[in-house]
């Protein structure tokens, strides 16, 4: 018999249909990305769970808050990136960053009477959120995308900017310049940070997928990030934050921002996944 010719089938024998490779590999990213954001909401209602029971004291939980609250940050860039950067249908990144973002709310919504929500942090969440989409989108308009090897394509090569790029840029950065001038609290440390976590989670997320070698990139970004927050303590130029308590918090405020998406971008750097040029 030809390899090319189909197999028949003796009277009375019934073979099942076979699903063709390339649909269900097409489903595996949609899978691998929900259960890594079920993981980390996983980990963070947890967190929360064991927090809401203790019993802390005065500033006995100071440091589980600080902690989660960079957490947060960490996974609104994450959420982000993959709302922009997915290489999938609009409905499925609109689902994707929809659905993380109501479990976020819903998880953190115990530390309403802590942290005061409607007036701090979910205005840090949306500032952010705003800046960091800003700057993937531009990735995105130059043809990158977080994809499997199957689907890299190589696109054009362009870095330049477009006159499309310039009004997005514009746009983009005149609406969180607007958000900010609304910020609850006229408080310029609390700017400043917010401006290092939007630089060091992208720089975290680009890096990250994007660079050839991870082994290579996990240790240059977090050198960045740290080195943006020696500039940022720098521009603020508050005597206290140079205590080395405080520090302290601030490392524990900014390694939660940073190393759980540096984790899960390894754990898919490993299956193959990266950000890469496409055609699209």
């Amino acid at each position: 018999m030809s390899l090319h010719e189909p197999e028949t089938n003796s009277p009375g024998q019934i073979t099942a249909p076979q699903l063709p490779k390339q649909s269900t590999r097409a489903i595996r990213p949609h899978l691998a990305a929900w259960l890594l954001l079920i993981l980390w909401l996983a980990i963070d209602l947890g967190v929360i769970v064991y927090w809401a029971r203790g019993e802390w004291g005065f500033l006995g939980d100071l440091g589980i808050i600080i902690g989660y609250g960079g957490n947060i940050f960490g996974l609104v860039g994450w959420l982000v990136a993959w709302g922009v950067l997915a290489n999938w249908r609009l409905r499925w990144r609109a689902a994707y960053a929809g659905v993380g973002f109501a479990a976020l709310g819903a998880i953190t919504a115990p530390l309403d009477p802590w942290w005061k929500l409607e007036d701090r942090l979910a205005w840090a969440v949306l500032v952010v959120a705003v800046a960091i989409g800003t700057i993937l989108v531009l990735v995105r308009r130059w043809g990158w995308r977080i994809c499997l090897p199957p689907h890299d394509t190589p696109g054009p090569d362009r870095w330049q900017f477009s006159i499309g790029d310039l009004l997005w840029t514009t746009t983009g950065t005149a609406l969180v310049l607007a958000l900010g001038s609304y910020w609850p609290v006229d408080n310029w440390e609390e700017i400043v940070i917010l401006a290092w976590l939007v630089l060091a989670v992208t720089v975290v997320l680009l890096l990250g997928l994007g660079a050839r070698h991870f082994w290579l990139a996990a240790p240059v970004s977090l050198a960045s990030c740290a080195a943006l927050g020696a500039l940022a303590i720098g521009i603020v130029d508050v005597e206290e934050l140079r205590r080395p308590q405080d520090l302290l918090m601030v490392g524990i405020f900014g390694l939660p921002a940073i190393a759980p998406p540096l984790l899960l971008i390894g754990l898919l750097r490993l299956h193959g996944w990266r950000l890469r040029r496409t055609a699209a």
